[in-house]
């Protein structure tokens, strides 16, 4: 990680803008890829280093409604390999009740699927995975493409807006892109386990 912090740190604009792209795309099928932290120093230099806010924006929503796209057409794909039935059974051997609860993924998807897109920007590791669902689910591409597009603009706002808050200081920034990641991770944990105690607690009674 500090390899590729000394990277987006020492680029000139033109670089940076590829190198953020890249990232957002990346960060889709490969989560462990900084993306997030390509885009807050990209939005810090066009804050205080006079580098184009517009083409950091741009950049930013082009590489991540790209990688979307991509995670929900690998969705697609995948679907037509392996359909809700053939899914179910792979799961069985892994996962207690499979059925159901691929079952109630897809209708979920189905129902909210524009929303999750459009939240998925602000869900860290798990963006690649949920867009990939939505694909899986069927979402089309129409809803794809333009929950990308508004997720990452409205991801975009938020970096900027903690940037101005944060001032000339960059290690903020980084602060609270560390402190948003571990809160998430810390609800993740929380809710699996109240749902595994829910789960249980139903059974134990029926």
């Amino acid at each position: 990680m500090a390899v590729l912090e000394y990277v987006i740190k020492n680029t000139s604009e033109a670089e940076l803008n590829i190198v953020i792209f890249l990232f957002s795309f990346l960060e889709y099928l490969l989560p462990i890829v900084p993306g997030d932290l390509a885009l807050a120093f990209g939005i810090f230099m066009s804050v205080y280093g006079g580098y184009s806010t517009p083409l950091v924006f741009m950049t930013s929503i082009a590489g991540g409604t790209t990688g979307a796209v991509s995670a929900i057409l690998i969705g697609r794909y995948v679907n037509k390999r392996y359909n809700s039935q053939k899914l179910i059974k792979l799961l069985k051997n892994v996962i207690a009740n499979s059925d159901e609860k691929v079952t109630m993924a897809i209708e979920l998807i189905n129902k909210y699927g524009l929303l999750i897109i459009i939240m998925n920007r602000f869900i860290p590791v798990l963006r690649g995975p949920i867009v990939f669902a939505a694909g899986y689910s069927g979402v089309s591409l129409f809803k794809a493409i333009s929950g990308s597009v508004l997720s990452a603009v409205l991801f975009n706002i938020t970096i900027a807006t903690v940037a101005f808050l944060a001032g000339k200081n960059f290690e903020k920034i980084k602060a609270f892109l560390s402190i948003y990641f571990k809160a998430f991770i810390i609800l993740v944990i929380i809710t699996f386990v109240v749902y595994k105690i829910t789960a249980y607690y139903k059974r134990s009674r029926s």
